[in-house]
């Protein structure tokens, strides 16, 4: 896990050191202090990509400039191996011609999955085996992270491959209709994951019915019920509940996937997962600010 991260002439401030909890920490501030800056660096410590380098189409997670062009700019990040006490350090630095950060290629140090929930509605996504390059040259080149924008969550995410678009996610909407109607467990994970989600016990969440929301519209959607309206199409939901379903969905598919590279590749699934969540009280009531930490905990321990 990532213990320390220094910044010097990179961000807002001249120098900045963030010592970090083993397992929750929470950064509070006004606006302006690089509070969502501190999380974009955390997503490049672990996977050594910024969101808007793998998907142009991003408004959010570009790469750290330094903040004064005329000084060396440096990130260092210390990291603790929780399965065999060991330690690491490593040193990135900038280079003003190439505008990159650079560090030993051969590093790679997250053992756990990381999802990034960004607070534009747009996810990202890593995964330890799937995303992990080569080491001194050998095997198949890096697979990028996943990004999605929010459009992208929701209705599917592509990539080119051999000069033809080649989907790599189905997004939100088809999934779910199609784990509900297979009855798949990952229906049930999701179920189980927006249950946790709720923000109190008498206001509940539970996957509704599947439905069409226009004669002009084939698609077949999952609806949602809530504790004091009956089914609706989940597209018509409030903003704060479609970003509690589309968490949920991005935990169900990241662990799914997960489990599928795998079990394709002959590696253990691993058992950690890191969020990382932009302005997590956005949209919500008063009440479920107040839970939503708890709910967090208690999503991901529903599904991981």
């Amino acid at each position: 896990m990532l213990e320390c991260l220094k910044l010097t002439n990179v961000g807002p401030a001249t120098e900045t050191t963030l010592e970090l909890a083993p397992r929750f920490n929470l950064f509070t501030g006004d606006n302006g202090l690089g509070k969502s800056f501190l999380l974009d660096v955390a997503w490049w410590a672990y996977t050594t990509s910024w969101p808007q380098e793998v998907n142009p189409r991003m408004i959010s997670g570009l790469p750290a400039q330094p903040r004064d062009p005329t000084e060396a700019a440096n990130i260092r990040l210390d990291f603790r191996d929780d399965m065999y006490g060991s330690r690491m350090s490593v040193n990135a630095d900038y280079f003003k011609n190439t505008r990159l950060w650079w560090k030993d290629p051969s590093y790679q140090w997250s053992s756990g999955i990381v999802v990034y929930a960004h607070s534009d509605g747009s996810f990202s996504v890593w995964d330890p085996i799937r995303n992990f390059w080569s080491q001194r040259g050998r095997g198949p080149d890096r697979r990028w992270a996943y990004v999605f924008t929010e459009a992208e969550v929701w209705d599917g995410l592509w990539k080119r491959s051999d000069s033809r678009p080649v989907p790599v996610c189905n997004g939100l909407l088809y999934d779910w209709a199609h784990w509900i109607n297979a009855k798949d467990d990952r229906a049930e994970a999701m179920a189980a994951a927006l249950h946790a989600l709720a923000p109190t016990p008498a206001e509940t969440f539970a996957p509704g019915p599947l439905v069409r929301v226009s004669l002009d519209d084939a698609r077949i959607i999952p609806s949602i019920e809530m504790h004091n309206v009956g089914p609706a199409p989940v597209l018509h939901a409030s903003a704060g509940v479609r970003r509690a379903v589309a968490l949920a969905y991005m935990l169900t598919w990241a662990h799914s996937e997960h489990q599928l590279v795998a079990e394709q590749t002959g590696h253990l699934p691993v058992r950690q997962v890191i969020v990382l969540f932009d302005e997590v009280e956005s949209h919500l009531h008063p009440p479920w600010q107040r839970s939503i930490l708890k709910c967090l905990q208690e999503a991901g321990s529903a599904i991981f």
